[in-house]
């Protein structure tokens, strides 16, 4: 993909690019744009004719739309997998990305090339400038921009499938401006985004079943009832046939599922009924009728059935192809129950930022540490790095990690290096004060210290997360270390302002388990430091 100064982009021209798109982080301007609630999808729809795609471009896509609280990601994993392994070419756009932005564009997989993303990216940003003063000062912010560059990628190469993953809710989210989606699903739900999608999960339930469309199926996970309740009001409203899929049995799959976790039977099952129902509808032609008679039909034979939550019709994952198989044993989801292994430390990574993903997070990590340990031999330590957004949330959260034997337990704000910032433009977030998310960071520290029976644990806070991550590794991931002193030496901060002892090695201990986790950022900022080559 040439640039639109000719030639092919440059590893320069891609930081350029990323430098420029986080100056979209300060949000979108939305002119005189009134109704605050439907201006995301407005935006998106004058940016589309700004960039030279049209509608009609966008009505043939054959687009799979996941909307969730926890889940969604690995949903649209499995997917990718399963269809790829059907042979179709698939493109996905999901966020957050963990190392580089590039990643929430990704075509058979893979992310896009640097070289691809620059391209994509001078594309749609300099004809949104050349037109915004046309267009009443309309301009995308940093996820609006990042939606409009993969639309142009997957149009440009011409995939077969696009999985799109929603932000934030589902109604009023930029990915919801799709007209008709070939199918629809939703995965576990939770709260989350309480600031912007309600203070119970049936209000949030409302906002993520926004994704319906006419006569356009939906998959749900199973839910308690009173949300069931709302994603058949809604479903009625939408003039859209609900299905559920209940978790598939891993005796049906033969072989572990490529994603670890406890509720991946669930993610996977969901991900199977999605891969189904598109590639039925495919062959009817879906995307060339102007009206959607079977999804019609569907919706009217739904409406004469279901009365209740316990009548919505199950799709069972059984029978499972060999290609659905393969599928499903493929699929890898960085930053989710992830292990690293470096020497001495063994780095144990989940994005948990909900109570319900916490638990599962926990449970996770204390069944692969105890077989480690067992494995290993020797005396070995637990640590933990945590960061979330709010300290609110976090102290909702403590509970859940206070009996994993931590001997430390670190917070740092989301900085990857405070003494190397510039070497990490993917990771920047120009919009918050560096001093304001150190503060939270230290406010979740003080929370951690109001714990009981956490007298074994030392906590403390650091300016960034490579320094948080050698001192929560007890200073034995060597490689660290010198990055770790720089950033120390900012705030004039002796090697963590506390250690096991002089020596790590006189404490008796051969190895270190640390638990990264409060956020797929913060886990994505420990990935960037170790292991870079994530995606090769």
């Amino acid at each position: 993909m040439a640039d639109d100064k000719g030639g092919e982009a440059r590893p320069k021209e891609y930081e350029r690019a990323v430098m420029a798109l986080n100056t979209t982080q300060r949000g979108a301007n939305f002119g005189h744009m009134q109704d605050r609630k439907t201006k995301k999808i407005e935006m998106i729809l004058n940016c589309l004719t700004r960039i030279n795609l049209t509608m009609d471009q966008i009505d043939h896509l054959p687009i799979i739309h996941v909307a969730g609280s926890k889940g969604k990601g690995s949903t649209c994993e499995y997917v990718d997998s399963i269809l790829r392994c059907h042979g179709y070419t698939t493109g996905l756009f999901s966020s957050p990305h963990l190392i580089e932005v590039r990643e929430r564009i990704r075509i058979n997989g893979k992310p896009v090339s640097q070289d691809m993303f620059a391209s994509a990216f001078w594309h749609v940003f300099n004809k949104l400038q050349a037109t915004r003063i046309a267009n009443q000062d309309l301009m995308p912010g940093y996820f609006g921009v990042g939606l409009l560059m993969a639309l142009h990628i997957f149009v440009e190469q011409k995939v077969d499938v696009v999985i799109l993953e929603v932000g934030i809710g589902g109604e009023y989210d930029a990915t919801n401006f799709i007209p008709k989606p070939v199918v629809c699903g939703v995965a576990s739900l939770h709260l989350e985004h309480t600031d912007v999608l309600g203070h119970t999960v049936e209000e949030i339930t409302w906002h993520k079943a926004g994704i319906m469309k006419r006569g356009v199926p939906f998959v749900t996970v199973p839910h308690q009832e009173s949300v069931m309740k709302v994603i058949l009001n809604r479903a009625k409203e939408k003039a859209c046939p609900v299905f559920v899929s209940p978790p598939v049995q891993e005796e049906e799959i033969g072989r572990p599922l490529g994603i670890a976790g406890e509720r991946q039977t669930v993610n996977a099952a969901l991900a199977l009924q999605l891969c189904r129902i598109w590639m039925k509808r495919m062959t009817q032609g879906v995307l060339s009728l102007h009206s959607d008679a079977s999804g019609e039909l569907e919706h009217s034979n739904f409406l004469k059935h279901v009365r209740s939550a316990a009548d919505v019709p199950k799709r069972e994952s059984i029978n499972l192809s060999p290609r659905e198989k393969e599928g499903l044993t493929k699929a890898r989801l960085p930053g989710r129950n992830q292990v690293v292994n470096r020497g001495a430390v063994t780095y144990y990574l989940d994005g948990a930022h909900t109570t319900q993903s916490m638990q599962h997070c926990v449970a996770w990590f204390k069944d692969a540490a105890e077989r480690e340990a067992e494995e290993m031999g020797g005396k070995v330590c637990r640590s933990l790095v945590f960061r979330m957004k709010q300290s609110k949330s976090a102290v909702d959260h403590f509970p859940y990690l206070t009996d994993c034997g931590f001997c430390r337990a670190a917070f740092c704000p989301h900085v990857v290096s405070s003494s190397a910032r510039e070497q990490f433009p993917d990771s920047m977030d120009i919009r918050k004060d560096p001093a304001e998310s150190r503060t939270i960071a230290e406010s979740q520290l003080e929370d951690w210290k109001q714990l009981e029976n956490l007298d074994h644990c030392i906590p403390s806070c650091f300016p960034s997360i490579v320094s948080a991550l050698w001192w929560a590794g007890l200073e034995m991931d060597t490689p660290l270390k010198q990055m770790a002193k720089a950033d120390l030496s900012l705030e004039d901060k002796s090697e963590g302002g506390v250690t096991c002892s002089e020596e790590p090695m006189a404490c008796g201990v051969t190895h270190v388990q640390v638990l990264v986790t409060g956020s797929l950022v913060m886990v994505g900022g420990a990935l960037t430091i170790l292991k870079p080559d994530l995606w090769e």
